[in-house]
């Protein structure tokens, strides 16, 4: 009976050190949710205002009227003329269609939607971030933010079928929640 439970415990301290980085990691990752994860409003974000696209892809424009209360989206394309973008509702549930007219600069402007992504995280082990971030386009200021965190619990090229494990945050909800945090549904 000892030499067996000597048996049992060395091969539970053996899986304890093999698996023991992925233990860390998924703490580590916890530890990042709690502090810096999920949606955190610093400022009043008005309705129906201008925004500014990002950059100059098309995804760029499309990516603010996600939130449904926006006037409409200035947009520089690639040979740096301006467009003020409008969405016009479609009838079937599929993305609305965008009529680019040209800038009017007697709107304003308010907000723009940055989006930032960190894979693997410095000194992390299989962790990324990514974060959305609407900013006051006058003051520079940050006005709300949501972050999220993944990390991968095993290597994926190295699990059977290459199957993924990835964990997200739970509590943040995503860009659904962070849409409808910012733009709360009229009653």
């Amino acid at each position: 009976m000892r030499g067996f439970l000597i048996k049992l415990g060395l091969i539970f301290g053996v899986v304890i050190i093999w698996f023991w980085p992925n233990i860390q990691g998924h703490y580590r990752f916890k530890q990042y949710c709690s502090q810096e994860g999920g949606i955190r409003i610093y400022g009043e974000i008005l309705p129906d205002q201008g925004w500014l696209a990002a950059g100059n892809s098309p995804e760029d424009y499309k990516e603010p009227f996600s939130f449904k209360r926006v006037a409409f989206v200035r947009y520089q394309d690639t040979s740096g003329a301006f467009f003020d973008v409008y969405a016009k509702p479609n009838v079937w549930p599929k993305d609305p269609d965008y009529i680019l007219r040209p800038a009017d600069k007697s709107k304003i402007v308010m907000y723009i939607l940055k989006y930032k992504s960190v894979r693997n995280l410095p000194g992390e082990l299989r962790l990324n971030k990514w974060s959305y971030e609407i900013f006051s386009v006058n003051e520079d200021k940050l006005l709300a933010v949501s972050t999220n965190f993944r990390y991968e619990q095993f290597e994926q090229d190295k699990t059977f079928l290459a199957a993924p494990s990835g964990v997200m945050c739970e509590e943040n909800g995503g860009v659904g929640k962070f849409i409808r945090t910012v733009f709360p549904l009229e009653k």
